[in-house]
């Protein structure tokens, strides 16, 4: 990823660097009144398709499968962790009405199960039932824990106001 990011400017720079120097410029006299005009060459690409031989066919359509395999495996992995982040935000919503401050971190691991179900299924995983019941499980926390906090909110408020 890394690598990437420091590519990027890095070709901007190239680029802009080939089309500064490949510019050429033509100056005209026209009646006292030098003028600049200028032109970038472009060249032309003649690209030919060629007929794949017999094992290229054949090591395109293992390199085909290779990657179809990988991305399956891929989506399930994410599909499964999907369903683990929901049960484990559900866990940990149950635990924080016992201790208060753990309710919180069910947020995030709701938030990260509803990701990688919509991930997973994104990436039309074999496993679309797990992906599908961990983004569920993972919208119903964040839809409890919401409930929770307006009536705790006005729980509050009731409480307080009989103090007055």
């Amino acid at each position: 990823m890394k690598i990437r990011l420091l590519l990027f400017p890095l070709l901007t720079f190239y680029l802009l660097a080939i089309s500064a120097t490949s510019i050429h410029k033509n100056y005209a006299t026209v009646s006292g009144k030098t003028r600049v005009s200028g032109h970038a060459p472009v060249a032309s690409v003649n690209m030919k398709a060629k007929k794949l031989s017999f094992f290229k066919k054949i090591f395109l359509k293992i390199f085909v499968r290779k990657s179809k395999a990988a991305d399956e495996s891929k989506a399930g992995k994410l599909s499964s962790t999907s369903l683990f982040l929901g049960i484990a935000s559900w866990a940990l919503l149950l635990l924080g009405l016992a201790v208060p401050y753990v309710a919180i971190a069910s947020i995030p691991v709701g938030i990260a199960a509803i990701i990688t179900g919509s991930s997973a299924l994104r990436q039309q995983t074999p496993k679309e039932g797990q992906a599908k019941t961990g983004r569920g499980l993972g919208i119903g926390v964040l839809i409890t824990l919401g409930f929770l906090l307006i009536i705790a909110a006005i729980a509050v408020s009731a409480w307080s106001s009989s103090w007055n």
